[in-house]
């Protein structure tokens, strides 16, 4: 199989996890773009790619990671897209990486390890935390989302006691005219 055959099957998953990475399709897409024209202006790196797709994500790394900027704030509507922005910053790059790598893409922690130039224990490492600050992340919002139905059954009640303070204002001012 050639080359581009090769890089061209694996394409739409390395494209997947650089969008999942960055949290956003336009970054991620820029990160797959300029992997794929590292290889073009280097024989070596382009030659590495033939082993497959660890090669190709471990060029993808290291374009990524030279380049590597916060994950930008969230703009415009697309709200699947700042939601994901804003669960990414929760969460270190190698955190996530790491983790993507191992669930996301399917590697086993010593290919993730490969690709990052890291231990595959230090993959494993890094990707439980991950995961634990995701389950953290899920807590907090229910308990931010249950102290949010405690702030409407107050503002109903506050409502009510209002209405009920109007109509005993009413009733007082309509007796004090008799």
């Amino acid at each position: 199989m050639s080359l581009g055959d090769q890089i061209a099957r694996n394409l739409p998953y390395l494209r997947r996890y650089a969008r999942a990475l960055t949290g956003s399709q336009a970054t991620g897409d820029a990160f797959v773009r300029a992997t794929l024209e590292a290889a073009l202006a280097d024989s070596e790196l382009k030659e590495s790619l033939e082993g497959g797709r660890v090669p190709l994500y471990r060029a993808f790394n290291k374009v990524w990671s030279s380049a590597y900027m916060e994950v930008p704030e969230a703009v415009g509507d697309n709200t699947h897209e700042n939601a994901a922005q804003d669960r990414l910053k929760s969460v270190t790059p190698l955190n996530r990486q790491a983790l993507l790598l191992t669930t996301l893409e399917d590697f086993s922690s010593d290919q993730a390890g490969e690709i990052m130039d890291m231990s595959a224990e230090d993959i494993e490492r890094l990707a439980q935390e991950a995961t634990r600050s995701n389950e953290a992340m899920n807590q907090l919002e229910q308990e931010s989302n249950r102290i949010g139905s405690v702030m409407d059954v107050i503002k109903a009640v506050a409502e009510q006691t209002n209405l009920l303070a109007l109509n005993a204002a009413i009733e007082a001012a309509r007796a004090g005219e008799a």
